[in-house]
């Protein structure tokens, strides 16, 4: 008799396989799942290439437009051998749509102008142009087109995206027309020869005008527009229009932020997290522009004159000022070449008493919108008050003169003479 050893091997598995997507979005975490095999073990994951985490079974990024390589295996037993499969998962970034909020005129008419304003759901800034083949017809500057002559105006608006959201595009057409041209005719009424006594009838036409449109188009595809002109120009519906005068506030690319605030020479300075700050005070050398009290509230009156100064905004980009309760623009320009700015702005003339809002918007350095709100004061002129004025004004001019009152130094100058 003789014993024989046989050596049984454990068998592999098969049919293991990942079954969750081979993609997903950014911002949308994805559930990794498995099946097949035969052990009955436990599946673990782990990310073999890539930014991609995993949290127990969910995939995330923190960004979109790259691939991660996951890695699942299904455990062995006492009759089966691990198994493992891989998976290239894709991440999408989100799509982003750009809307032309603004409404061209009903009469475009060479010489007339219209604002532009595009909404990015992304609360990135567009870049707005013109086509090549409207630079004839059509400019812009600080978001705001001219019609210069007969033809059809292309507006794109083109927004790169991030690492988070995708590329989009949007474009609006307007049909430019002339100045309606008005001429006079003179027409002799029947049975009048006008030399012999009959009196010619002035009428008056008005040349036809061809009929003013305007298309608009919104896609979230990138499309290669050449421009001639454009301007980078923040989007709508971000700012906070209304705040407690002597409050100050900012969003960023649609969420609210921490901001720093103080007050340094006479200016409300507020800074933010992105490098943005923004000083508001009065004007240099005015006498009766609007001050910061000494609770840190700005304070005007009407068609008082205050300035606003700007850093950290993207160069060349749009930035628009504006007052609230109702929204009347204040002022609008482009950031200069270090993206600052410094503009002098006016209270309106019939501007309420009470409490406003007023909101600074534009573009940070990664295209993010940025608007700033700070709360000030208008307050009702009065004879008391118009007096204290005046005072405050001679005793600036008085200080400017060495304390000596204008006569006495004329009548001294005269009597050296």
């Amino acid at each position: 008799t003789s014993n024989t050893t046989i050596t049984v091997n454990k068998a592999s598995q098969t049919g293991f396989s990942i079954t969750s997507g081979s993609a997903f979005t950014y911002g949308s975490p994805l559930s990794l799942t498995a099946s097949g095999g035969q052990s009955g073990g436990s599946i673990s994951w782990q990310v073999t290439a890539g930014i991609c985490t995993l949290s127990g079974t969910s995939l995330s990024a923190t960004r979109g437009g790259v691939t991660c390589t996951v890695e699942a295996t299904r455990a062995g037993s006492s009759n089966y051998f691990a198994m493992t499969d891989t998976m290239v998962v894709t991440v999408d970034k989100i799509v982003q749509s750009l809307t032309f909020q603004s409404t061209p005129p009903s009469s475009n008419l060479v010489g007339g102008s219209y604002t532009v304003t595009v909404s990015s759901d992304a609360s990135l800034a567009p870049t707005v142009a013109i086509a090549n083949a409207s630079s004839a017809v059509c400019s812009i500057s600080a978001g705001v087109v001219t019609f210069n002559a007969v033809g059809t105006c292309t507006i794109t608006a083109t927004q790169a995206g991030n690492d988070q959201y995708a590329a989009a595009s949007a474009s609006q057409q307007i049909t430019v027309t002339a100045v309606p041209v008005t001429t006079t005719t003179t027409t002799v009424p029947p049975g009048s020869t006008g030399a012999s006594g009959g009196t010619p009838s002035p009428t008056t036409s008005v040349a036809p005008m061809a009929p003013a449109s305007s298309t608009t188009s919104t896609t979230s595809s990138t499309t290669s527009t050449s421009t001639t002109t454009s301007t980078t120009v923040p989007t709508e519906g971000t700012a906070v229009t209304e705040i407690e005068a002597g409050e100050a506030t900012a969003v960023v690319q649609g969420k609210r932020v921490k901001v720093s605030v103080q007050t340094v020479n006479g200016e409300i300075v507020v800074r933010l997290p992105n490098d943005v700050v923004v000083k508001v005070g009065a004007p240099k050398g005015v006498v009766t522009g609007a001050v910061v009290n000494s609770d840190g509230v700005l304070v005007a009156y009407s068609k008082d004159q205050f300035q606003v100064a700007t850093n950290g905004f993207s160069p060349g980009s749009t930035y628009v000022v504006t007052m609230y309760s109702e929204p009347i623009e204040l002022g609008r320009g482009e950031t200069n070449d270090a993206g600052a700015v410094a503009q002098i702005v006016t209270v309106p003339k019939d501007a309420e008493a009470g409490e406003h809002t007023l909101v600074v918007e534009g573009v940070g350095t990664n295209s993010e919108v940025v608007s700033i709100s700070i709360g000030f004061k208008v307050v009702e002129r009065s004879d008391n008050t118009m007096a204290a004025v005046l005072s405050v004004s001679l005793a600036v001019l008085l200080a400017l003169l060495g304390g000596r009152p204008i006569w006495r130094r004329r009548r001294k100058a005269a009597a050296q003479a």
